[in-house]
C-alpha cells in the first residue's frame, strides 16, 4: 500500500488538485467527478470494494478528502487576497460581488467556510506593502551560485576528508568567516513523504555564539544534534 500511496500522492493527486482554490467552488456534480478518481484510488490502495466506506479508507491511508483540501485552499487564498491591497481580487472580494443562482462564488464560499470553522478574522489593520519596487530579475545584485570547487573532480573518486579540506579552503579564500555569514541547512523525511524536518547551522562573522535550530513535522524527530553536526560537514563538502 505504501508504494501505491506514494504513486498517487506524487503523480495523480497533484494533477487533480492543481488550482483547486479556483475551481473548488464548482457545482457538486462536477466536483464529484474528481472525487470519484480519489475514491477509486483509495480502493486500489486498500483493496476495498464499492461498499467499503470512503471515510474508513481515508483513515487507513491517512489521506484527507478533496472537499477538505478544497476548503483549506479556498480559505488560505481568500486570506491572502485580503492582505494584498493592490491585488485585483482584493477589490472584488471587498465589493460584495453579485450572488449566483446555481452555485456560490469564491467570496461567498470562503466566507461560509470561514464562519463554519469559527476561524479568527485575520484581516490586517494596515495592508501589507511590497518592499521591492522592481522585479527580482531586474535587480543589480544577483545571487552567485557556485557549483564547482577547485580541485574536486569527482566525489566518488575522492575521500570525504579530502573533499572537506578542499571545500574549507575555498570557503576561507572566497568567503572568509570574518566577513561572511555562513549558513548550513539540511532536511530529510522518512520515505520522502512523512516525518519531515530540517535544521539550520549559522556561523556569525563577529564570533558570537553559533546559532543552531531544528524543526520537525510528524511524530518521529528527524533532526538531532548529532545529525546537525553531520549535516554541517556534508554541506561543506558539497
Amino acid at each position: 500500500m505504501k508504494l501505491l500511496k506514494k504513486t498517487y500522492v506524487g503523480y495523480v493527486r497533484p494533477v487533480m488538485k492543481y488550482g483547486i482554490a479556483a475551481w473548488g467552488t464548482a457545482s457538486k456534480t462536477n466536483f464529484q467527478k474528481i472525487e470519484r478518481v480519489q475514491n477509486h484510488s483509495l480502493r486500489i490502495m486498500t483493496g476495498g470494494i464499492k461498499s467499503t466506506p470512503i471515510n474508513s479508507m481515508e483513515s487507513v491511508t491517512g489521506l484527507e478528502s478533496l472537499e477538505d483540501r478544497s476548503k483549506k485552499k479556498i480559505v488560505c487564498q481568500y486570506t491572502k487576497f485580503q492582505h494584498l491591497a493592490n491585488h485585483p481580487m482584493c477589490k472584488l472580494i471587498t465589493n460584495n460581488p453579485r450572488k449566483r443562482l446555481m452555485r456560490k462564488n469564491f467570496t461567498a464560499s470562503a466566507q461560509q467556510i470561514h464562519k463554519s470553522l469559527e476561524l479568527p478574522d485575520l484581516r490586517p489593520d494596515t495592508p501589507l506593502q511590497s518592499s521591492i519596487d522592481w522585479p527580482p530579475w531586474n535587480q543589480q545584485n544577483q545571487i552567485e551560485i557556485v557549483k564547482d570547487i577547485d580541485g574536486v573532480t569527482s566525489k566518488k573518486s575522492m575521500i570525504k576528508r579530502e573533499l572537506h579540506c578542499l571545500t574549507q579552503n575555498m570557503l576561507d579564500k572566497k568567503y572568509p568567516s570574518n566577513y561572511w555569514i555562513r549558513a548550513f541547512t539540511d532536511g530529510s523525511a522518512s520515505e520522502a513523504v512523512r516525518d519531515g524536518g530540517g535544521g539550520v547551522y549559522i556561523e556569525w562573522p563577529d564570533l558570537s555564539p553559533v546559532l543552531k535550530s531544528a524543526f520537525q513535522q510528524g511524530s518521529t524527530p528527524p533532526i538531532t544534534r548529532q545529525r546537525l553536526k553531520h549535516s554541517k560537514r556534508q554541506q561543506r563538502c558539497l
